[in-house]
């Protein structure tokens, strides 16, 4: 499915409503941006909410996508897909229209809705901190649209793939029970995103008092369904062939992996020779869970010192990323020369260098090539980040290991949860962290509102406990 497109600088063409309905639609065109692309609103609400309308262009009767139309036009597909991709971090399908293009046509058109992002993407955010050469200063976005985009991007992949999402429960007695996560189909097979990148995270503007708006994750034409159930690897998902009585080649598939290559789609046959293999680079190695983390921490690394986290050169296939063998040298030195600070980028360690830099994977070495060669454990270490930050990022970037099966990760609730204790301890711990305010904020208002007395001043007081989480995270 093609990605509906964010227009934040694009002037509408025509302004003329073209609605010469063929049945009743929930949603009505209202601004035309180019040929078959409309901005759209609720039927009934012109002044509310507003949406991005896609014509689906029609198919040749011999045309591959035949079967495509067939669903989308008599097999009322688009509502069952709305279902699938309906999330508050996702550019969310949310319906269809069907028209005439005129009333003398005899052809329909069809429409597909999805959410406007009108705040553009992180893209265009990045290029403000782009460097003017290898040697500039590094730049970087602020902290709190760091955790905003980590989070949402984290929620994004947490629903697609293991079938969660947030919910709040406002009949909750504690703090540790008004958010849990919830399944949302037993039956919910894995979906791998496969294309992660500044370009495909984009923003709306804010809606209330929130400190940024909400960000989505959009562009399904590289997403695969994998056939694979999240969960049945968890319960023993690294034990021995013999444990589990399977091959040893077939083990991760057969527990429930979700799985795939990097680009298009291969039998799984060839799926399980390739899993036994040691990649020559990144982009030959097969495509988890694992993966999609990786990208979230180098969308992340981008926003946190300008410098792109490139691991697959897009002239060589090659990387252009080294490595600390031993981590983080460049902390200890600090800590060795009396530096306490609870952040990066301090007087202590902004001309320290690390002498003892790795690659992974093979680099690039093409002389046309402009992407520098750059040490992660170099950059993030002086980038003025607080070290709850910089550590949900390293366990990120840590997900480029060469070996196939070391490092699979079986569902990605976990490191949700993982990331929300150290978002909250930023929250108390730091005067950005108390300035920030989110959506939830909101949701956590209206519970504590419907308290009375006493009782409101000790579940305020929880939910000022960022440990509150770990108590959630145990219980679950």
């Amino acid at each position: 499915m093609a990605s509906p497109e964010h227009a934040d600088s694009e002037s509408p063409t025509n302004s003329i409503s073209s609605n010469a309905s063929v049945e009743d639609n929930e949603f009505h065109l209202r601004v035309q941006l180019r040929d078959g692309l409309w901005l759209a609103c609720r039927v009934g609400d012109e002044n509310g909410e507003k949406f991005l309308a896609r014509r689906i262009d029609d198919f040749p009767k011999d045309a591959d996508g035949v079967g495509l139309r067939e669903m989308m036009y008599h097999g009322k597909m688009a509502p069952l897909l709305s279902l699938t991709l309906s999330h508050e971090n996702l550019v969310s399908l949310v319906g269809q229209i069907r028209l005439k293009p005129n009333p003398t046509s005899d052809r329909d058109e069809t429409y597909l809705v999805t959410d406007y992002c009108d705040a553009s993407n992180l893209t265009a955010l990045l290029r403000r901190i782009a460097p003017n050469h290898d040697d500039s200063p590094p730049k970087h976005l602020p902290e709190g649209l760091c955790w905003h985009v980590l989070r949402s991007l984290v929620r994004a992949v947490t629903y697609l793939h293991d079938g969660k999402r947030w919910v709040y429960d406002y009949e909750a007695e504690s703090a540790s029970e008004l958010r849990k996560w919830q399944l949302m189909d037993p039956s919910w097979h894995a979906i791998l995103h496969r294309q992660i990148n500044p370009g495909n995270v984009l923003f709306q503007h804010p809606r209330g008092r929130e400190t940024y708006g909400s960000c989505k994750l959009g562009n399904f034409t590289n997403a695969v369904v994998t056939c694979y159930m999240p969960g049945s690897i968890n319960r023993n998902a690294f034990a021995t062939p013999a444990d589990t009585n399977v091959e040893a080649h077939d083990a991760p598939l057969k527990r429930g992996l979700a799985i795939a290559i990097q680009k298009d789609w291969t039998s799984r046959d060839e799926m399980l020779k390739l899993f036994q293999r040691d990649p020559e680079s990144m982009a030959r190695r097969l495509y988890t869970l694992r993966e999609e983390l990786y990208s979230i921490g180098s969308v992340l690394f981008h926003m946190m010192t300008g410098r792109k986290a490139t691991n697959t050169c897009e002239k060589s296939g090659h990387s252009h990323i080294i490595r600390c063998k031993h981590g983080d040298c460049l902390l200890r030195q600090a800590y060795l020369a009396g530096c306490y600070c609870n952040h990066g980028g301090c007087e202590h360690i902004k001309t320290l260098k690390c002498a003892h830099g790795k690659a992974n994977w093979e680099l690039c070495s093409d002389t046309d090539c402009k992407d520098p060669i750059i040490n992660i454990d170099e950059l993030l270490p002086r980038s003025p980040f607080s070290d709850l930050l910089r550590r949900q990022v390293e366990e990120l970037l840590a997900e480029d290991g060469r070996e196939p099966k070391n490092g699979l990760v079986a569902e990605a609730s976990g490191i949700a949860d993982r990331i929300e204790l150290a978002y909250w301890k930023w929250r108390k711990e730091t005067a950005e962290g108390r300035r920030y305010r989110d959506v939830e904020d909101v949701m956590m208002e209206v519970w504590l509102d419907e308290q009375e007395g006493t009782e409101r001043d000790r579940l305020r007081r929880q939910l000022r406990n960022p440990s509150y989480f770990r108590t959630f995270n145990a219980r679950n």
